[in-house]
């Protein structure tokens, strides 16, 4: 796994979002491959928002609404048997959407309503590009 150290940048910014539900079929269970459930998932947007720090034009950033977007039609389209898997599609699609101004992401997904014993479970990763 890489680390920001590896990524080659002197200064990099987060956009972040957090708590973002999306209902969904995931699951190796038989009853989640019938019923859809509830991921939460997290990012962290790794850039560098110098210029629009100076100029207000959304051009210079990563849009989150569209980060939102591609997420939640990650999500919903993979139909994943693991969340592990979902976190790669996740990683992978961003990564090509906002190639050249993405410089890392940093993704969590959790499931919190597979397990009774648990409030929550879940994976995450870290990648810089």
């Amino acid at each position: 796994m890489s680390s920001h150290k590896d990524c080659n940048c002197k200064n990099y910014d987060t956009i972040f979002v957090k708590d973002l539900v999306i209902n969904c079929i995931i699951g190796l269970l038989p009853q989640e491959r019938v019923y859809p459930q509830n991921l939460i998932v997290d990012l962290e947007l790794y850039t560098n928002l110098d210029k629009i720090f100076e100029e207000d034009n959304i051009e210079y950033s990563i849009n989150y609404v569209e980060a939102i977007d591609i997420v939640k039609d990650c999500v919903v389209k993979a139909q994943a048997l693991t969340i592990e898997h979902l976190l790669g599609i996740i990683i992978k699609k961003l990564h090509a959407s906002f190639e050249g101004k993405l410089m890392g992401v940093h993704v969590r997904i959790r499931k919190p309503e597979i397990l009774t014993e648990t409030k929550n479970l879940g994976v995450c990763a870290t990648r810089f590009f």
